[in-house]
């Protein structure tokens, strides 16, 4: 029975979330409540935790990438209508700073460059 109730919280807690990188307030606002989902998905082996001095960011791995991936799809087939999935805040953030980019800085290898070295 208590399988059963973590699967109910690790449902709601991926859908919560529709991310593979994640921060634990994204999950619940109630800190005890938060780290508590953490540890279910840590113990079954869903996702990595990494903690700093002020946030706490959780990365799913590959099977909680597929364990978020089969609870949109339930949701589709339930309510029949498509459940919006990002693969990652990095990605979707790339996304927008191309959009802006002035047309002579799309096509500079130097950018990817210099992002590469901001990030390390």
């Amino acid at each position: 029975m208590e399988e059963l109730k973590d699967a109910v919280v690790v449902f709601q807690a991926l859908l919560k979330a529709k991310k593979n990188v994640f921060r634990q307030r994204d999950l619940s606002s109630n800190p005890v409540y938060a780290k508590k989902i953490l540890s279910i998905l840590e113990k079954y082996g869903l996702a990595e935790v990494y903690r700093s001095k002020r946030s706490v960011l959780v990365v799913l791995t590959s099977r909680g990438e597929e364990a978020l991936n089969l609870a949109s799809k339930f949701c589709e087939i339930v309510f029949g209508e498509k459940f919006p999935v990002e693969s990652s805040r990095i990605e979707s953030h790339d996304k927008r700073f191309e959009v802006h980019m002035p047309e002579y800085l799309k096509d500079n290898p130097w950018i990817s460059v210099l992002a590469k070295r901001g990030k390390s």
